[in-house]
């Protein structure tokens, strides 16, 4: 349990509550976090905080209604106020390379828990390297990429290791993630976000970003290396996995791949998650299934060609930023029903003599949006109520442990995991 701060005014504080994500956590809470949690909305606009008020006291009459803050990202002081009021800030307010670092640094200086869902992992790197040493000191958790990028990928990958060396007996060697199925559009924040990070770092700044193990605190030095991928996938952008089906390249793959390779060098340097270890030759990768090759030569390729052009035309970019919703605006309450998310995976264990596998699958019946509040909140509550033995610094989603899961559980995320021939 994170040690109650004295003279904190509030337990949880939404920064950014009138966007699209942040109104969504501000409903999870409202709904179902513990009635006792005092919490608030915070923004620049109190006509907007005051609706999202409005619409928490329907949701649960038994709760008080949360407070307003008024915050400007580009006020540090500001931030700084806010942040000393609380002893958890979840923010919301993104692209985080542009709109961010002030907030992660007023948190780290300190000592609010912090939690947020970018799936910028170059700038994730920028915050460890600035802002680590910070949070140590004041002893803030600070966990960046708890949305849907990265923490169902993360936390499928921990619970299959954990599955292999309690079941199988072993280290895990490799595994492999996939996005099963997704059913849901994406939100203005999100695409505003993709758009954004070329204009803020470098080709070579983000090359370097998802460098294997770059976000790791531990050097691989096995430099291990993956079973290699048929002929055809090379040319046609698909194979078949006998556990998986057929796969095809993911958007997310090096986003997810950056947190779920700082966990595998977080567990040995922290003293409560060190049996934890996956072991000295793991890997990781992510695909998407598609079904049949013809829609993964699709995706495949039209994922390369369009990192090429976002990457290498400005002008495209820009076009692009006039044309997308703006951030804030994403799918209605209807629409949000009919969504889905659901990832699979598949862990190897590190022993030639075990023929046996790790088998997960981790599924959420409603939009991705929803879920990322629901990460949000359930992983504040997480510190708030739970023993999580863990010091200052900044972590991965994984580092929460099974009480993290089991909180996630609760609120309609499930996980299973089995043993597979």
């Amino acid at each position: 349990m994170a040690p109650r701060r004295q003279n904190r005014k509030y337990d949880i504080v939404v920064l950014g509550a009138t966007g699209y994500t942040g109104q969504l956590t501000a409903e999870h809470i409202a709904l179902n976090l513990p009635t006792n949690i005092k919490w608030a909305v915070a923004g620049r606009s109190e006509a907007k905080l005051q609706a999202v008020v409005e619409e928490c006291k329907q949701f649960n009459a038994d709760r008080s209604p949360p407070g307003i803050e008024i915050a400007d990202i580009g006020d540090e002081e500001g931030l700084k106020a806010l942040a000393v009021k609380t002893r958890v800030l979840l923010s919301t307010v993104g692209p985080y390379c542009k709109y961010g670092e002030k907030v992660f640094k007023v948190c780290a200086e300190s000592g609010t828990h912090y939690f947020d869902v970018t799936g910028e992992a170059v700038w994730v790197g920028s915050m460890i390297k600035k802002y680590e040493d910070a949070a140590k000191a004041s002893g803030a958790i600070m966990v960046p990429q708890i949305g849907v990028e990265s923490a169902p990928s993360d936390l499928a990958t921990w619970l299959l290791a954990e599955h292999v060396r309690d079941e199988l007996e072993a280290d895990t060697k490799e595994v492999t993630i996939c996005i099963h199925k997704v059913k849901g559009t994406l939100s203005g924040g999100t695409l505003a976000t993709v758009l954004g990070l070329f204009d803020v770092f470098s080709l070579s700044e983000i090359r370097a970003a998802f460098a294997p193990y770059a976000l790791s605190p531990t050097p691989h030095t096995e430099k291990p290396e993956r079973q290699s991928l048929p002929l055809a996938h090379a040319l046609f952008g698909s194979h078949y996995n006998p556990y998986l089906g057929r796969l095809t390249s993911s958007m997310a793959d090096a986003t997810d791949a950056a947190i779920v390779e700082r966990t595998w060098g977080l567990f040995p340097e922290i003293p409560s998650r060190k049996a934890e270890y996956y072991g000295n030759k793991f890997v990781w990768k992510q695909y998407m299934r598609v079904d049949n090759w013809f829609q993964g030569l699709f995706v495949h390729w039209g994922l390369l060609w369009a990192t090429v052009v976002l990457a290498l035309l400005p002008p495209v970019r820009g076009l692009l930023k006039r044309l997308v919703t703006q951030p804030g605006g994403g799918s209605d309450r209807q629409a949000r029903s009919e969504e889905m998310l659901e990832y699979r995976g598949i862990a190897v264990p590190d022993d030639e003599d075990i023929t046996q596998k790790a088998f997960v699958k981790a599924r959420y019946d409603g939009s991705p949006y929803v879920l990322t509040g629901i990460l949000l909140a359930e992983a504040a509550a997480t510190v708030l109520e739970d023993d999580i033995k863990l010091d200052g610094g900044v972590y991965t989603p994984a580092c929460l442990g099974q009480t993290f899961v089991d909180r996630l559980e609760g609120a309609g995320f499930h996980f299973e995991v089995e043993t597979v021939d």
